[in-house]
């Protein structure tokens, strides 16, 4: 029985030195392979900044600067006098166009006014007739009829209270 135990023992410890070699052999793989991954990192992160990077750009400028002759060796022609005069006397002018308005200036239109009714004619507040000071724009309607085509501007009325606006209050 303590022969057993003793081989098993003795079993037991050399799988247990063969898993420690195993692991061991096993970790330095993990090292070499996190290596070459922080090399390669690298190598990616060098290849990114050239291509997007300033290096890149200046790269370019440069192969281009390089191609080009200096100012001072290259022939200008000379202007003749009057070709001169010509270019300073050109002078050019824009259009001045007005976004506001419509390209429908021949178009019949209609003005459509929307009275109020009394009882909006009194101040909510006092209770004082109010004045009509103007009118405001509510919408433009374009009617397309067979022959024609109409355009219709509804406005309604605006009033003020002239006791409230003495007063300083703002409606």
């Amino acid at each position: 029985m303590e022969k057993e135990k003793q081989t098993t023992v003795e079993v037991d410890k050399e799988q247990l030195e063969k898993m420690i070699k195993i692991i061991d052999n096993l970790s330095v793989q993990i090292e070499e392979l996190n290596k070459t991954i922080k090399h390669k990192d690298a190598i990616i992160e060098k290849l990114q900044r050239m291509l997007f990077g300033k290096k890149s750009e200046k790269a370019r400028h440069a192969e281009m600067m390089a191609n080009m002759p200096t100012l001072f060796d290259l022939e200008y022609p000379e202007e003749s006098p009057s070709s001169a005069r010509a270019l300073q006397n050109i002078q050019y002018s824009r259009k001045k166009r007005c976004w506001n308005k419509d390209d429908l200036g021949d178009v019949e239109r209609t003005k459509i006014v929307i009275e109020a009714s009394e009882e909006e004619k009194k101040c909510p507040w006092c209770g004082e007739e109010m004045e009509k000071i103007g009118e405001e724009k509510v919408r433009t309607r374009v009617i397309i009829e067979e022959p024609k085509i109409r355009i219709e501007e509804i406005y309604t009325e605006t009033y003020v209270c002239p006791s409230c606006r003495q007063d300083g209050e703002d409606v």
